[in-house]
C-alpha cells in the first residue's frame, strides 16, 4: 500500500484564506494533507477540498443492517496531516449518529498512523450542555471533548462553541 509521502502534487493555483502557503507545498511539518468526510455534509467537505486544491480522500462510511456505523479508510494516512469534516448538528440522521460516525472515523485514521488528526465540526454538538443544570445531570460538552480525544483527535476546528468554557475542557486545541 503506498504511503502518503509523495502522492500529492501542489494545486495549479494556491488556496486563498484557509491555509497559508497551501499552494506552495502540500508537505507541511505534519505531513501531506488529507481531507475526509462523513455523511453529515459531504458537499461542505468537497467544497473545502476544492478550495484547498486537494482531492477529497477516499473513505467508505456506511451502516450495517443492524444500524452500526462501518468505516473503511481506503487510502494510506500514514504520516499525514488529516482533517475529518463532519458536522454534528446538521439534521438528517441527528447529532448522535453524526457524532458516532466522526468518532469511528477518527479512530480508524488514528489506527492508520496519521501524524496529526483534526476534527472539523462547524457546530460543536452538545455544546449547550456545558454545565450542570441540577444535581445528577451530565456535563455532556465535557464528555464530547473527552470522547474526541480518546478517538484520536489532536485538534478540533469549530466555528460555534456556544460558550467559550468548552475550550477549558480539553487538553488539546479547540
Amino acid at each position: 500500500e503506498p504511503s502518503c509521502a509523495g502522492g500529492l502534487q501542489p494545486p495549479s493555483k494556491p488556496a486563498r484564506g484557509l491555509v497559508a502557503n497551501a499552494g506552495d507545498n502540500m508537505n507541511f511539518n505534519h505531513g501531506p494533507l488529507r481531507i475526509f468526510s462523513g455523511n453529515a455534509h459531504s458537499q461542505l467537505a468537497q467544497d473545502i477540498a476544492a478550495q484547498m486544491g486537494v482531492p477529497l480522500s477516499d473513505a467508505t462510511v456506511e451502516r450495517f443492517k443492524c444500524g452500526e456505523v462501518n468505516v473503511v479508510i481506503n487510502e494510506s494516512v500514514r504520516d499525514c496531516d488529516v482533517f475529518v469534516i463532519q458536522p454534528t448538528c446538521n439534521g438528517g440522521a441527528g447529532p448522535q449518529e453524526n457524532f458516532m460516525e466522526l468518532l469511528i472515523m477518527l479512530d480508524a485514521i488514528r489506527r492508520g498512523a496519521a501524524n496529526r488528526v483534526t476534527a472539523v465540526m462547524p457546530l460543536y454538538g452538545y455544546a449547550r450542555q456545558s454545565s450542570k443544570e441540577k444535581s445528577r445531570s451530565p456535563i455532556t460538552a465535557r464528555l464530547v471533548t473527552d470522547l474526541l480525544q480518546v478517538a484520536g483527535a489532536n485538534r478540533v476546528l469549530t466555528i460555534e462553541l456556544h460558550i467559550s468554557q468548552i475550550q477549558g475542557f480539553a487538553s488539546y486545541p479547540i
